[in-house]
């Protein structure tokens, strides 16, 4: 854990068989705090300024949803008819990866802390530190247990960019296409909503820059109120208002915004930012349960 933030406990007290694996006081591993935070049951401590922060956002569901009052319903729910006994006894014994998952749980925390303070833009910059630092690890945490050399080594070469300059992020892309593509959550819509941005007349604006910058990423949209993408075209969404949003270089071919078309740059990233949780989320999830699955 980092120096400012503490963790404090809001449903598990009791030491017990359950408790032994998911509470945040008996089990201190990276992996089980990313899952107490992505389903909105704890709370964090800010030893800075002796805040209190209430994370009570449940991002393992699409959409997301607020938890009103935490219990272990929201973590029954996450695995679907599995004995809860038997997902404490994974989180004690989940030791695999530890170094990724304490890297991204620090992103994490300041993402969340950010956005609950409503420093949207902010919030937006860890949330694509966290996707940088997905894009090549859980690809090749995946073809690393496959037993087969042969098979790991086809794996790769098939995710690996055709292009040079596309990187890490094609490669991840290509992995998700490819080894994702028949899962739930792929082809579940993403609604960037504009009734969420307070300023009314920056609504039409805010709308025509991110069906600008989603260019063919869209689904289905409504002018002025949503935008609908699916969960890998909401990925390269993230990725191109991160490249056009950050680079301002003038004399390139690309068209980037500029802080004059935004004017409110929290505002802007406003409706994206529960919806970019709720996309990581959903990816980290997939890789717990995944080496939960070959830890068993």
């Amino acid at each position: 854990m980092t120096d400012r933030y503490s963790y404090a406990e809001r449903i598990l007290f009791v030491p017990g068989d359950i408790s032994a694996g998911l509470s945040l006081i008996e089990n201190n591993s990276s992996a089980l705090r990313i899952f107490r935070l992505l389903t909105g049951t704890c709370r964090l401590l800010d030893s800075f300024d002796g805040k209190g922060i209430l994370l009570n956002r449940n991002y393992l569901k699409i959409p997301s949803g607020l938890v009103k009052r935490p219990s272990m319903r929201q973590i029954e729910d996450a695995f679907d008819d599995v004995d809860l006994k038997y997902v404490s006894d994974c989180f004690k014994k989940l030791s695999e990866n530890e170094d990724f998952y304490k890297l991204i749980e620090f992103e994490l925390i300041n993402c969340l802390v950010a956005k609950s303070r409503e420093r949207y833009l902010e919030a937006f910059l860890f949330l694509y530190r966290i996707i940088e630092g997905v894009s090549y690890s859980i690809p090749l945490m995946y073809v690393s247990k496959s037993r087969s050399f042969n098979k790991t080594y086809k794996s790769l070469q098939k995710f690996i960019p055709k292009k040079e300059s596309e990187g890490e992020l094609a490669f991840f892309k290509n992995f998700m296409e490819s080894h994702w593509s028949d899962s739930w959550f792929y082809n579940i819509t993403f609604d960037l909503a504009m009734d969420v941005i307070d300023i009314e007349e920056m609504r039409p604006v805010y709308y025509a820059l991110y069906l600008d910058k989603a260019g063919k990423n869209v689904l289905d949209s409504t002018e002025d109120e949503e935008i609908k993408m699916s969960f890998i075209q909401f990925y390269s969404f993230m990725i191109e208002l991160r490249n056009r949003y950050f680079h301002f270089l003038q004399g390139s071919w690309q068209n980037n915004i500029k802080t004059s078309q935004v004017v409110y740059p929290d505002l802007f990233f406003k409706p994206i930012m529960d919806l970019a949780v709720n996309w990581i989320a959903v990816v980290l999830f997939e890789v717990m349960k995944f080496d939960i699955e070959k830890a068993h």
